[in-house]
């Protein structure tokens, strides 16, 4: 059984999605998070950056521990 995958993070205004795919294509782990939202003014809506990093190393973090794989086996990011 070839263990090697790819990995996808959608990074939105709303949430931070990565999916862990296998050789075939198949969804090994997926792993969701929303952003924070912060209206400093009616109608405006700003982020702070920082929790987008760190939401894509959770969610990163959280896909390879519920798959089981290990960092090595991750052949591509995108």
């Amino acid at each position: 059984m070839n263990r090697e995958c790819v990995m996808a993070i959608d990074q939105g205004t709303t949430g931070t999605r990565v999916i862990l795919f296998d050789h075939e294509g198949g969804i090994r782990a997926s792993s969701y998070e929303e952003v924070e939202q912060i209206y400093p003014h009616p109608g405006w809506v700003e982020h702070n950056p920082m929790h987008y990093v760190d939401g894509v190393r959770r969610r990163m973090s959280r896909v390879l521990s519920d798959s089981g794989i290990a960092p090595s086996q991750v052949r591509a990011i995108g």
